[in-house]
């Protein structure tokens, strides 16, 4: 077991850290709703010289909402939501690099005191000006609290791995890293590297990932319907672990692709070549979600994604292989897509105006058979008598990066963990999905098929114009819809659309389907249907 000293102890992640110590940052963040402006300098990317906000006030109330009905504090939910997200995850020092730039010296000086650091320099006037006597008390209180947690002795051992729990198995909060789409596919070997920083024993700065599922028997959480389906293969965790240069997050190109190729708000994707079936996608489940009853959850997610994944069979759906659940934490194992998504397809440029009009309608057909009646069967080997249920489906997180393309370009939706079964309306409590590309009735909560057309409304103006979902002018973020609606004349879409494509006879018509797809009220949206009737007489 790893060893921890206060040297390490500043590189330790946010969703590390000792609870106790982020209590009291909690109780001193909370006063005066201190909350909010650390929130709002957090950076989307910690590691840039450019600031640029990773959340607004929509997110913010989406964390108030919450802690009113949890009776949470918004600064716990905070914590957890930021802890937990983005390429680089937030550690102790950068949380100090932070409150110190916002004048928040309270929270400073309790950092500082764990780092075992002089506390930072306060101005000599203003609000931030100590207090003659009164900062002196509240630092020597808080010097008592820390004497209880914290060795004086910096030689001597801290806590161990297994006493080093992680802030978010206390919390219940909505999956803000999926609402605020901070989820990244890596479909290129030099992004992965340019922002991958661990090595492939899920180790980082001396510090000991927990990798396996707390509290939570993996194989007696499986869906049972699972486990009796002869066409789905039961990998060995300990095969993919080796085919995948154990979950490698740096992933290498020589003999072939192996490692970490994406980011997900539930899933890590690896690839790996198996001797049978050839280069596979693993996703494994993430044990670290930002959610009190994590480990359900992410079961939960699990099984969703295999059910989905082993009924649909269409050559727009990404096919299934199997999956593993005998390893700390289960996977999903498919087939491996080569082309890259959609999404970095578009913003690599490559894409022309035909290609573009065959995922569009490919991706459309793949929705249709998704939308349509299903009957689900019992793949098991005694079920032949057995009764059929009719559903039908809601994806829930259609985007660009959940549209996988071979080298022919024949898009393939992926991604089934939010998947409903449908039969009019859902509503959840929780919203899931991805902002950017959410209607507004899925924010609250309300979860048809309608909102599966307004995302794929999104992915048109991305394959139209070449823009990402949030598009960044002069320092001010808009969001697609917005940005495009704000700056077309007379419906004339043509001064947008990629110049990549050049001139494009069927940017008019694509650009009034997505007009149509994107209506405010559901009910005004084409059913997907109609979509594919519509492209159909496109062609």
């Amino acid at each position: 077991m790893a060893k921890y000293v206060y040297n390490d102890y500043r590189n330790v992640e946010i969703r590390k850290l000792n609870a106790d110590v982020l209590c009291d940052l909690i109780d001193i963040l909370e006063v005066d709703n201190d909350w909010k402006r650390l929130m709002s300098l957090v950076p989307k990317n910690i590691e840039s010289l450019h600031f640029e906000p990773k959340y607004n006030s929509e997110h913010i109330r989406l964390i108030e909402d919450h802690a009113k009905s949890t009776n949470q504090k918004c600064t716990e939910i905070m914590f957890d939501e930021w802890g937990t997200s983005g390429r680089v995850r937030p550690t102790l020092n950068t949380l100090k690099r932070i409150v110190i730039q916002a004048q928040m010296f309270r929270a400073a000086d309790e950092i500082a005191r764990l780092l075992k650091e002089p506390y930072p320099m306060r101005p000599e006037i203003g609000p931030a000006a100590p207090v003659t006597g009164l900062t002196m008390m509240l630092n020597d209180e808080s010097s008592i609290r820390m004497d209880s947690r914290v060795c004086n002795d910096p030689t001597k051992e801290m806590k161990s791995a297994s006493d080093m729990i992680k802030f978010s198995e206390s919390m219940n909060i909505p999956n803000l890293s999926v609402l605020i789409g901070d989820d990244t596919s890596f479909n290129e070997v030099e992004d992965s590297q340019k922002y991958s920083s661990r090595g492939s024993n899920d180790q980082y700065n001396g510090f000991q990932y927990q990798t396996s599922f707390p509290n939570i028997n993996i194989s007696g959480e499986i869906d049972s319907v699972i486990l009796k389906d002869v066409n789905l293969k039961h990998f060995q965790y300990d095969d993919l672990r080796q085919i995948t240069n154990n979950f490698c997050e740096t992933p290498t190109n020589v003999p072939h692709l192996t490692g970490k190729i994406g980011s997900g708000g539930f899933g890590e994707v690896y690839v790996g070549k198996h001797l049978q079936y050839g280069l596979l996608a693993i996703k494994k489940i993430k044990n670290n979600l930002p959610m009190n009853t994590k480990s359900d959850i992410a079961m939960t997610l699990f099984n969703t994604e295999v059910r989905c994944l082993s009924q649909f069979k269409h050559k727009n759906i990404v096919p299934i292989f199997g999956f593993s659940i005998d390893g700390p934490a289960p996977c999903v194992v498919c087939e491996y897509i080569d082309g890259g998504s959609l999404h970095y397809n578009i913003a690599a440029k490559i894409l022309n105006k035909e290609q573009r009009f065959s995922i569009i309608a490919g991706t459309a057909e793949g929705l249709k058979y998704l939308h349509a009646e299903h009957i689900i069967e019992d793949n098991s080997s005694n079920s032949e008598n057995l009764p059929k249920s009719v559903k039908n489906f809601v994806h829930g997180d259609i985007k660009s990066a959940n549209i996988l393309l071979t080298r022919d370009c024949v898009p393939k939706l992926c991604d089934f963990g939010l998947s409903k079964q449908h039969d009019a309306t859902t509503f959840i409590t929780t919203p899931q999905g991805t902002e950017s590309y959410m209607a507004h009735e899925m924010l609250h909560g309300t979860i048809t098929q309608k909102g599966d057309i307004y995302s794929f409304g999104i992915v048109l103006l991305e394959l139209l114009t070449g823009f990402e979902p949030i598009v960044k002018r002069d320092g001010v973020r808009y969001n697609i819809k917005d940005y495009v609606e704000e700056n077309v004349t007379n419906n004339d879409i043509s001064m947008l659309v990629d110049p990549v494509v050049g001139e494009w006879p069927k940017a008019k018509e694509i650009y009034e389907l997505c007009q149509m797809c994107l209506q405010y009220d559901r009910k005004s949206r084409p059913t997907i249907n109609e979509v594919c009737d519509t492209l159909d007489a496109m062609q």
